[in-house]
């Protein structure tokens, strides 16, 4: 006796006495192809390897794929081409068996109705989950989203755990990869797969039954759910998770009708017109468009692929204004996070019109005194600071800290963070002593790590390097409070600051490594902090000399071609590049890389050290000589001769 499903086998025929028939192998199913297909060519081996990939291995969907092929003297390249552009047709079509009786129907989508349609009168909790997950990516789906509805009305995870294996035992869905009941996975607890085609037909048959929006309104619902939990963690979990559940994400907001691409198009969907909204919320049935706007602006995080970040979070914010108001929370939070995107990709006076805005609106929605309006506040004057627009940012820092001082105290966080940057405003200006001081004075009314962090660096602008050396040390003789705190890479980095300064190159390289290897397991390779890190030890190993400058080359190249990179990232790395290049004998690759970068350069680099680099670049002949050293020019002199010269050289090319 044969069955689908495995619960039943089981009754009839003792569990040691089943024997359960897994889909076939890749090699398998290749063997199967060839042998119902007879001699292929060596040319449709890829395709015969992707359409078994596609097929996943399922016999009958393979045979079903055969017949097609035979019947109508295609290849297996077309087939693909035909699977691609309307898989479901296809998976409808009835074929010719040797092994089953002629009079019987054996399309594969039928074959899996016929599990759904019992299901839904006999299981309903284990069809409701199906369709849930059909509205997901079919792979890797976290419990946490199915595990409500799988439990029903009472929640009850027995009921929910009864309804899984019920689906598995119908080998409909099973254990993702990485987890199984004992071994929960570390950060989103078990996940199941759901085969590709049995997802294709489950959201079909719920086409058919008109009830598929529904449906992807109840996962929307849910997804933005475990977002809103999700901001409750700190940043590394919520990074990890959030790569998680990515593919879930998109699929939901490109799934029709919100049909919400990855492009510049900003649109409301048709399907929010005229909805009823309640309590920020879509009655029900409907689907959201405030859960969508979360998801939409939550799905990317900010330390990921900024452009794409800002196309998402610029579609959340039209869906909340249409949906909300231009004054409402959510719209104004999305627009916040706008701000941010366009400050950290070097769009500095845009982000600026965008803080400005947003400060109105929070200060005339909540308040000028709420926690949110300052910071958003403190936004705006670090914006402001990036521009050296010194004056405005610290004439805005004094009323926000002014504000805070009142409402909250001189101890609480919101006011240290605005003395905080009140300090970094000094420190841009060149007012390093004015800075010791303050940072002394915050230091001692508050003592937490990010302030002693603070006050490390003032000793390091102001060259008392053993009082930074003591205090960074002594921070880190509490290595597990500053890990649990997430702070203990940026001791580390100080510290290699400190080294760095007395060109104590050999203990910053150890330092830096560190650093790197703790910030690509935390948080992983392309997030910004992995970058900077690696921008500054290539660096520090073109300061080691000549032996290092291969690798130095290999982490600054690698930096320029993260596509998450930030402006700032990349003209960091091409000044080290540049430097390493011009080491290395490779003259024409640094002056075109510094003709290249120079407009940007010069917002990020010192001054003086990009004056150098040109000088250098522009300067050297090919024997060697430097052409403004044998000049008898004094150092100003060689920069206003050297920018001039590159002004030239730039207006010609």
């Amino acid at each position: 006796m044969t069955t689908r499903n495995r619960q039943i086998g089981i009754k009839f025929a003792t569990a040691k006495n089943t024997i359960s028939l897994s889909d076939l192998t890749e090699a398998d199913s290749i063997n199967l192809m060839t042998t119902k297909l007879g001699e292929s060519n060596p040319e449709d081996e890829p395709e015969l390897k992707r359409l078994v990939q596609v097929l996943g291995g399922i016999p009958l969907a393979i045979i079903q794929a055969i017949s097609f092929i035979q019947a109508n003297g295609t290849t297996p390249a077309r087939y693909l081409e035909l699977y691609d552009s309307d898989r479901a047709e296809l998976l409808s079509q009835d074929f010719e068996d040797d092994t089953r009786d002629p009079e019987l129907k054996n399309p594969i989508a039928s074959t899996w109705i016929v599990t759904f349609d019992y299901m839904k009168a006999h299981q309903p909790l284990a069809a409701d989950t199906l369709c849930l997950m059909s509205m997901f990516d079919a792979q890797a789906i976290p419990e946490a989203f199915i595990s409500e509805t799988a439990g029903g009305d009472s929640a009850s995870p027995t009921a929910a755990e009864r309804t899984l294996g019920v689906l598995q035992a119908y080998s409909l869905i099973s254990l993702g990869p990485d987890t199984s009941a004992n071994a929960p996975h570390e950060q989103v607890g078990r996940t199941f797969d759901l085969h590709r085609l049995v997802r294709l037909v489950t959201r079909n048959w719920l086409t058919e039954w008109s009830n598929r929006d529904m449906w992807l309104a109840r996962a929307i619902d849910m997804m933005s759910f475990r977002y809103d939990e999700m901001k409750r963690l700190d940043d590394a979990t919520r990074y990890k998770i959030n790569l998680q559940y990515m593919p879930h994400a998109l699929i939901l907001v490109s799934s029709p009708p919100l049909s919400l691409q990855e492009d510049d198009e900003v649109y409301v969907p048709e399907v929010f017109s005229g909805q009823t909204i309640l309590n920020d919320h879509a009655e029900d049935g409907a689907i959201c468009p405030s859960c969508t706007g979360n998801i939409l602006g939550s799905m990317i995080d900010r330390d990921m692929s900024f452009s794409r970040g800002l196309r998402m979070t610029k579609k959340a914010i039209a869906i909340y204004n249409f949906a909300l108001g231009a004054n409402h929370v959510c719209t104004l939070f999305e627009r916040m996070k706008e701000g941010e995107y366009l400050n950290i990709m070097g769009h500095l006076s845009d982000a600026e019109m965008v803080y400005q805005e947003v400060s109105v609106g929070y200060e005339s929605t909540l308040g000028s005194s709420n926690r949110t309006t300052l910071c958003v506040g403190l936004a705006l004057a670090t914006n402001l600071g990036s521009q050296h627009k010194y004056d405005e940012a610290e004439h805005l820092l004094l009323r926000l800290g002014k504000i805070a001082c009142q409402e909250y105290g001189q101890a609480d966080s919101e006011t240290v963070k605005i003395m905080q940057a009140l300090l970094n405003n000094m420190i841009d200006q060149g007012r390093d002593e004015e800075a010791l001081e303050k940072s002394s004075e915050i230091s001692r009314l508050v003592k937490t790590i990010s302030t002693q962090l603070n006050l490390a660096q003032a000793y390091i602008r102001t060259r008392q390097y053993s009082s930074a050396e003591n205090l960074l040390l002594n921070l880190l003789k509490d290595e597990d409070g500053l890990r649990k705190d997430l702070l203990l890479d940026h001791v580390w980095e100080e510290l290699a600051e400190v080294y760095l300064k007395q060109r104590l190159f050999d203990k910053a390289e150890s330092l830096q490594r560190q650093v790197l290897v703790y910030r690509q397991d935390t948080f992983g390779q392309d997030h910004n902090l992995t970058l900077y890190t690696m921008i500054f030890l290539a660096h520090t190993l073109y300061e080691l000399g000549p032996e290092n400058y291969y690798e130095a080359e290999h982490l600054a190249l690698e930096v320029k071609e993260v596509s998450s990179a930030t402006p700032e990232h990349s003209n960091y790395a091409a000044w080290c590049l540049a430097n390493v290049w011009l080491s290395l004998g490779k003259y024409n690759d640094a002056k075109k890389l510094a003709l290249q970068s120079h407009n940007t350069l010069v917002q990020h680099i010192d001054s003086t050290q990009w004056v150098e680099l040109l000088r250098v670049v522009w300067g050297i002949n090919p024997d060697g000589t430097d052409i403004y050293k044998s000049d008898g020019l004094d150092p100003h002199e060689t920069a206003d001769r050297v920018l001039d010269d590159f002004d030239q050289i730039n207006g010609l090319l």
